[in-house]
């Protein structure tokens, strides 16, 4: 079954608080912060069921910078503090997550060894694919139930020291406090296990996609318990490319033809002659050939948990012609989620440089970093 269904996300249960508490009583809810491609998402939500929205605001990555990784994360923390002033934000309590590009995520499978923590193991493991001193970098690891008695596998996850620096410095000079740093596989799947937190769904196995700008972050969770995941570097960027090389267009011309055509292939209406179809057919399969891929090594770790659905996110999946044509390759049953319906909001709150009237399936991992532990 290909087809592309709406997630229904209306039966959202309450998720406890999202508040630290302090001696002299409750804080502000932590302000998310997603170091996305094409922009830097904030988003504040408060505690309630379902929690309420308090503000969100978008700072654009200008065009000459979607390609310079460096240049675009330097632009983005300078322009975070007035963003956060000027977009009502409450408190200075900020958490974040790592951008994808500054994030090893790899299984790795450990020699068990009693005598060395599981940690340890995976620092050094981790360290050693990296080239770098295990003090380089900050690793977070997750177990995976196996039942190979010599080894143990491990999905984790690594950033580089100096980034965390950074970001702690750039908090700092904001007289911002940072009480958060998360990776974007677990931000996204907390996203969407809040949907139905008491509901048992441990026999679902679901592969969310999360189609951004420069890649695909792929997640596979057996019910709310993470099992794998992977960043494919293949996203709407590349969609472009392809789409300029087929109509001689360059970038924003291509990006632009390609959604207008896509809104029209959508609709279901005829495409009127002045647009120009761009072929994304070997964009589109290679994309999912990395997914297949992805899924068939996944059911070569647990033989007994094949997917069961696809949920498609991310900013590239408001291309609803686009997703049609991923859930046809991929031929499994898939839906459309946006997280952030999940966020109840009245209208009349502060929401910089976005439009909430809209679908916003984007914002899934700005609200997973909101739902996150505010551990530092």
């Amino acid at each position: 079954d290909g087809s592309v269904q709406g997630m229904d996300l209306s039966k959202f249960k309450k998720l406890g608080s999202l508040q630290s508490r302090t001696i002299f009583g409750s804080a502000s809810p932590a302000i998310g912060l997603d170091f996305g491609v094409t922009g830097l998402k904030i988003l504040q939500i408060s505690e309630g069921s379902p929690p309420a929205l308090v503000a969100a605001a978008i700072v654009p990555t200008p065009e000459h910078l979607l390609h310079d990784h460096a240049k675009r994360f330097a632009f983005q923390l300078d322009a975070l503090p007035r963003a956060i002033k000027a977009g009502g934000f409450k408190g200075t309590r900020v958490a974040c997550v790592v951008p994808a590009a500054e994030t090893f995520c790899k299984l790795l499978q450990v020699p068990k060894n009693n005598a060395i923590p599981l940690d340890e193991q995976v620092a050094m493991t981790a360290s050693a694919a990296l080239e770098c001193p295990p003090d380089a970098i900050i690793c977070r690891s997750v177990e995976l139930p196996s039942s190979n008695a010599t080894r143990t596998d491990v999905l984790c996850t690594a950033v580089p020291r100096a980034i965390v620096d950074r970001l702690l410095g750039a908090c700092r000079a904001a007289k911002l406090e940072l009480v958060g740093i998360h990776d974007e596989f677990t931000t996204l799947l907390r996203a969407f296990a809040a949907a139905s937190p008491t509901v048992d769904d441990s026999g679902v196995t679901t592969a969310y996609l999360d189609i951004g700008a420069a890649a695909t972050e792929l997640v596979i969770a057996h019910g709310k318990q993470l099992a794998f995941a992977r960043t494919i570097p293949a996203g709407g960027l590349l969609f472009d490319e392809f789409a300029g090389e087929s109509l001689g267009y360059d970038q924003v011309a291509a990006h632009n033809a390609r959604l207008e055509v896509d809104a029209a292939d959508a609709s279901g209406g005829a495409i009127v002659t002045e647009l120009r179809s761009p072929d994304l057919s070997e964009a589109i399969a290679m994309l999912c050939e990395e997914v297949r891929l992805c899924l068939r090594y996944h059911e070569t770790l647990f033989p007994s948990r094949s997917v069961d659905r696809v949920v498609l996110t991310g900013g590239e999946s408001r291309c609803r012609a686009l997703c049609m044509r991923i859930a046809r390759q991929l031929k499994l049953p898939t839906q459309l989620g946006d997280a952030l319906a999940l966020v109840s909001r009245t209208g009349t709150e502060p929401s910089m440089g976005v439009d909430l009237s809209k679908p916003q399936p984007g914002w899934s991992v700005a609200l997973g970093v909101c739902l996150s532990p505010t551990d530092l």
